[in-house]
């Protein structure tokens, strides 16, 4: 799957659910294992409301929380999903 949000970041989590994110230009930021990830309202503005939210599939106009065991991020409204 392939994520990529208004900002360029991109987000590429393959079957064994590895995770890589990029930058706008193509540079890895972050690899990870994912071990939850969903999307999440765009007011979203504290933890309280990131682990509240229900555990619904990544769709496009919504944020994205995605997370393991050494790195999360909450990503700006997603525009692509892949």
């Amino acid at each position: 799957m392939k994520i990529v949000t208004e900002t360029g970041s991109t987000y590429v989590v393959d079957d064994l659910k590895h995770c890589v994110k990029y930058d706008k230009v193509g540079n890895m930021v972050d690899q990870f294992f994912v071990t939850d990830m969903k999307a999440v309202p765009n007011t979203v503005s504290n933890w309280k409301q990131v682990f509240e939210s229900p555990k619904t599939k990544i769709v496009v106009g919504k944020r994205m929380f995605i997370g393991g065991r050494d790195s999360w991020w909450i990503s700006t409204k997603v525009v692509s999903v892949e």
